[in-house]
């Protein structure tokens, strides 16, 4: 039997493996076998509305559906003298999944705590290193929204839940934000803006054009970091910053875990934000990063502005200064990357005297019956007038008061 055999590498999205083999008997009729492999995992029960992925992928309408990725095809075709086909395909994927990142029906105010540790454990469990962009701000409001559940049914939370809960958060926010890193030969960028969380991400490649890195912008905050320099150090000659500004965080990393030695008032003025290097082997920074915060609270011009950091369990200050402040803004340098806020401590109201108060009181009550008494007598017993030339007297008569009381006037 002659043979013709040829080679064909496809690119073929979407296809499970499978391997075909097709022939034909001497008398024409067709003989086939089909074996189907797969091990394309999936991303499932992400969101209320499934038509926010199918806009991605028109050709998926239920929850239960492929990540992005494409996968790889190998064909062999051999022809007998006779003209039978036999192919053979063998089809291989590396498509990623990110599976079942829900809060369970069951949750209730008495398990919400666990429901969103096992909440955050799933999105921990993620390997996709790239996710689209309406996937990651779906999974980012199930957790915020989760979190703003926990916060509302925690009053007697304690600071070490709290501040386990904040940490959480971050370190989940942070890695779905890195998933939208993707290479670039030039520069790129993704932004987006939920009810709890704004963010941002931008990209520089080894042909940046760029002369000098914009500003990152939110509502309430910007960022100004040196990426090209940074870019530079590394060996791909590539970096990315991610910038987020959480509007509710402030509701888990409070104020009150800025640990001072004096006693003061403290409160947030800005919103918590965060900025990273995601998929950057070199993170040194080549110049200090200047944070800009608005100020969310009115600003008190007798209180004392830090910028401060966030460290595991508390707020604290090392390696950031106030570069400058007015009523409405602050800007903050940092020599490093982390989560950051702007905290203002103002002095407690001054503790009141109870015996103080009363005495005043008594002296009060004291003054105005003798002012009383006084303006009675002026009432009851008239004053007779005598004026002589340049010079007017005014005589009480012992008969009138019990106090005789001359006042003369000279008005030369």
């Amino acid at each position: 039997m002659k043979i013709i055999w040829t080679f064909t590498l496809l690119m073929i999205p979407g296809v499970l493996s499978s391997t075909t083999l097709t022939g034909y008997s001497e008398g024409g009729a067709k003989v086939s076998s089909t074996e189907v492999k797969t091990n394309v995992v999936t991303v499932s029960n992400l969101f209320n509305d499934p038509t926010q992925w199918t806009e991605s992928y028109p050709d998926i309408n239920s929850y239960h559906t492929e990540s992005a990725g494409v996968l790889s095809s190998t064909t062999l075709t051999a022809y007998s003298e006779e003209g039978a086909e036999v192919s053979s395909t063998e089809v291989k994927t590396n498509v990623v999944t990110v599976r079942d990142v829900t809060v369970p029906e069951e949750c209730n105010s008495q398990t919400l705590g666990g429901c969103f540790q096992n909440l955050l454990e799933q999105i921990e469990n993620i390997t996709a290193q790239v996710l689209p962009l309406n996937c990651v701000t779906n999974i980012l409001n199930v957790a915020f929204n989760a979190s703003e559940k926990i916060v509302e049914s925690s009053s007697s939370a304690s600071p070490t839940e709290l501040a386990s809960y904040g940490n959480r958060v971050l370190k989940t926010s942070e890695k779905l934000i890195s998933t939208l890193v993707k290479p670039t030969v030039t520069h790129d960028s993704v932004s987006f803006t939920l009810p709890a969380v704004e963010g941002q991400v931008f990209m520089v490649g080894p042909q940046v054009t760029l002369n000098k890195m914009p500003r990152l912008d939110t509502t309430n905050s910007s960022v100004d970091i040196d990426l090209i320099g940074i870019s530079k150090n590394n060996t791909e000659r590539s970096a990315a910053v991610a910038f987020m500004s959480y509007i509710t965080m402030e509701n888990l990393l409070k104020p009150d875990f800025f640990n001072t030695s004096n006693d003061t008032i403290k409160s947030m003025m800005s919103t918590v934000i965060s900025a990273t290097l995601p998929k950057t082997t070199n993170t040194k920074l080549t110049k200090p990063v200047n944070f800009t915060f608005r100020h969310i609270r009115e600003f008190d011009p007798s209180g004392s502005l830090s910028c401060v950091y966030w460290n595991i369990s508390e707020w604290i200050v090392d390696g950031c200064t106030v570069l400058k402040t007015n009523s409405s803004y602050t800007v903050c340098s940092c020599v490093h990357l982390s989560t950051f806020a702007l905290i203002m401590q103002t002095s407690p109201p001054a503790e009141s005297d109870p015996l103080l108060e009363l005495l005043n009181l008594v002296c009060v009550i004291v003054g105005l019956v003798f002012f009383s008494l006084a303006l009675l007598s002026f009432a009851l017993f008239p004053e007779p007038h005598t004026a002589s030339a340049g010079v007017v007297c005014r005589d009480r008569r012992p008969s009138a008061l019990p106090l005789s009381l001359r006042l003369c006037v000279d008005v030369h």
